[in-house]
């Protein structure tokens, strides 16, 4: 019976050692892919950082676009009325208007110059922007377009 006892015992240790093994190979496994969640982790946050600063650019860029258009139709609406403060009157009427209407500052502001020529004074501006915005509403045309198309007939008496 010894000899059958040593041998069990003898298979135990072997078993608990294989066990032991076993289970410092799981350990070094689950360390392994800890480190690397977190090299992921930190990879995500760095790639997220970095889209947010090129969205950030970006942004800064189309502020800084819209800023110079904005500056550039002053000027255009400053020599179409023939003075800096009927030019701000009129900035004033187009972005009012854009506030009330379902079409761009962006389209409104390239109709203007359109618009302006066909009018005696900036006080007729707001009505004629009423009537390019109700006709392109109508039409399905898009503002500028329509601007264009009341200038043509306008033009042609």
């Amino acid at each position: 019976m010894a000899i059958k006892e040593q041998i069990i015992l003898q298979g135990v240790n072997k078993t608990q050692k294989a066990f032991n093994d076993a289970q410092k190979s799981l350990n070094r496994i689950e360390s392994n892919t800890h480190k690397a969640s977190n090299a992921f982790g930190k990879l995500q946050t760095i790639v997220v950082g970095a889209a947010a600063a090129i969205g950030a650019i970006k942004l800064s860029k189309d502020f800084l676009n819209t800023a110079v258009e904005v500056e550039n139709l002053g000027i255009q609406l400053k020599f179409l009325t023939g003075s800096a403060e009927e030019g701000a009157r009129a900035m004033d009427i187009l972005t009012q208007f854009a506030g009330q209407v379902p079409f761009e500052l962006q389209q409104i502001a390239n109709a203007a110059p359109n618009l302006l020529t066909v009018v005696d004074s900036t006080d007729e501006l707001q009505q004629m922007l009423q009537i390019t915005g109700d006709i392109a509403a109508a039409t399905g045309l898009d503002f500028k377009t329509t601007a264009e198309q009341i200038q043509r007939a306008f033009s042609g008496g």
